[in-house]
This record gives C-alpha cells, sequence and structure tokens, in this order.
C-alpha cells in the first residue's frame, strides 16, 4: 500500500507541474521540488530528526550508484527572468502540491501506525524523490546523458541546496542559521 501512496505522491508533483506552463519548464520544475524537500527536511527536523537526512540520503544513494561529478552550472539552462516563478507563484503551487500530498499520505495516518510520523513523512519522501528524478533527466542538457551523470547532478543540486549536517552544534543546544 505505502508503494502505491508514494507512486500517487509523484505523479501527483509531476501532474501538477505538468499542468502549469512556468512549472512545466525543468528548472522551475526544481526549483518546486527543492522547496517541497526543505519542507520534507523541515518537517523532520521538528520530529527530532536531523534536517540533513535528505541530503545525505541523496549523497549516500548517488555513491553507491556510481553518480559522476558534474558542473552544474554547465548543465543548467540560462532562463529568462520573464520565466521565472515569482513568489506568489511558487508558492501557489507549493501549496496545490502539499495539499495534494497530504491527501495521499492521510491513508497512512489513518493506519494508525504510532511512529510519531515517520510512515508518513517516508511515504512522500518515496514519490517526491523519483519526481526530482524525472524533472532531472528533462533538462535538455541530461536527456541523453547516463545515467550516471543524470545521478552526479542530483547530487551537486543536492549539496547546493539542501541543508548540511548541522547535528553538531543542534546537540549543544546551538541551532545555526
Amino acid at each position: 500500500m505505502t508503494t502505491a501512496i508514494s507512486n500517487a505522491v509523484r505523479d501527483s508533483i509531476l501532474q501538477q507541474l505538468a499542468a502549469d506552463p512556468l512549472a512545466r519548464l525543468p528548472l522551475n520544475g526544481l526549483v518546486v521540488w527543492t522547496e517541497l524537500g526543505r519542507g520534507l527536511a523541515g518537517m523532520l527536523d521538528r520530529k527530532g530528526g536531523s534536517d540533513a537526512l535528505l541530503r545525505q540520503t541523496i549523497e549516500a544513494w548517488c555513491t553507491a550508484e556510481r553518480a559522476l561529478e558534474v558542473d552544474l552550472t554547465t548543465l543548467l539552462p540560462q532562463m529568462d527572468p520573464a520565466q521565472r516563478l515569482s513568489r506568489e507563484h511558487l508558492a501557489a503551487l507549493l501549496a496545490s502540491i502539499q495539499g495534494a500530498i497530504e491527501e495521499h499520505v492521510a491513508a497512512v495516518e489513518e493506519k494508525g501506525v504510532n511512529d510519531g510520523g515517520r510512515a508518513p513523512w517516508m511515504c512522500a519522501v518515496k514519490g517526491w524523490f523519483p519526481a526530482g528524478l524525472a524533472i532531472f533527466a528533462s533538462l535538455d542538457s541530461l536527456r541523453t546523458a547516463s545515467e550516471q551523470q543524470r545521478l552526479g547532478a542530483l547530487r551537486a543540486w543536492s549539496r547546493r541546496y539542501f541543508p548540511a549536517d548541522m547535528s553538531g552544534p543542534k546537540d549543544l543546544g546551538v541551532r545555526a542559521v
């Protein structure tokens, strides 16, 4: 059941991006996907986990799959500023996608699993992650790339935009900002 929910999360993300003319542009899709990931990381942080878990998981997976080192600056297209998402547009997209994700993972919550919210979070992440891979694959520069190059781009993006491990300062009662 959780695989079906994760697939529904992935499909919802990709369908909503495809339905919006600006979000259909891969770079804008990556921005939306990244902000969703930051929200997922923040939710984990609020539940007492490490907000760096997503970045660490992506890093470990890409390393295990032999991702190549890539330079994002050579892979990412230049965008006309008129094609970029405004803050308001991004906020509306995020709210819509988050609402769809919450609807899908509600079925996991209804099962009454008392794990502090971990099961619904995992279903959301397991749907969110492959949506990002699909967006990376849609970039013109990566359409004909090898899987290792795509994973390298994902890892480079993750290193740039997701929180790093801040557990040391947090353990001391100091929150690095």
